[in-house]
């Protein structure tokens, strides 16, 4: 009985330990090179929660070998990682687990427009909330494009009458550029996090 309280911290380690190797295996890019480490570092290329525990993990990946190749009897491990230790690759094997939904770390609603949406209240949000990208939709509800601070920078640029600029006829498709559009990715409101893949990937409004 002693012996099995005196390495239970070291198991539990090793079983947590285990499951974040499991779900890195699933993450990381398939190349026939399944060390810990090293998924640990392709994974953080890819996702931002993976990331964020990089240091950590190769910290704990170096603490497993040396209680796992030290290792001379079943129920012995050379060293016995503390309880704070443990605590923390067990919070972050159930991070990886059971993952925060996308919706969960959205800041703030996107604000979208229409197409035939004055520039004047596009405008009028910039100086309010500095946002600097828009999500646009036809007359139907259907995503055509997405329109920059920069964009609206530019047209001013060039379509300036000395030092004024006329806005009152301005709408918002006067703006479009006729090149590829933003790559802009839809998920499901039930994705996680490990979905969400793009760091600047935008939640979008549904107008079905």
């Amino acid at each position: 009985m002693s012996n099995k309280i005196d390495t239970s911290m070291s198991e539990r380690f090793e079983v947590a330990f285990n499951r974040i190797h499991k779900k890195l295996q699933q993450l990381a890019a398939p190349g026939g090179n399944d060390r810990f480490s090293f998924l640990v570092k392709e994974g953080a290329k890819r996702h931002g929660v993976i990331r964020q525990y990089e240091e950590q993990l190769q910290q704990y990946a170096r603490l497993r070998n040396a209680m796992v190749h030290e290792k001379t009897d079943v129920r012995f491990y050379i060293a016995e990682p503390h309880t704070s230790i443990v605590k923390d690759i067990e919070h972050i094997a159930g991070q990886f687990q059971r993952p925060q939904s996308a919706l969960s770390i959205a800041t703030a609603p996107v604000v979208y427009y229409y197409d035939y949406t004055p520039l004047k209240e596009v405008l009028a949000t910039i100086q309010k909330h500095s946002y600097t990208q828009f999500p646009i939709y036809d007359k139907t509800g259907e995503y055509k494009w997405t329109l920059t601070s920069n964009m609206i920078i530019n047209w001013m640029a060039n379509n300036q009458n000395g030092d004024v600029i006329h806005l009152e006829q301005v709408k918002v498709r006067d703006l479009r550029i006729r090149k590829k559009p933003n790559e802009i990715a839809f998920i499901s409101a039930f994705s996680d996090i490990f979905e969400a893949k793009s760091w600047r990937l935008l939640l979008l409004p549904s107008m079905a």
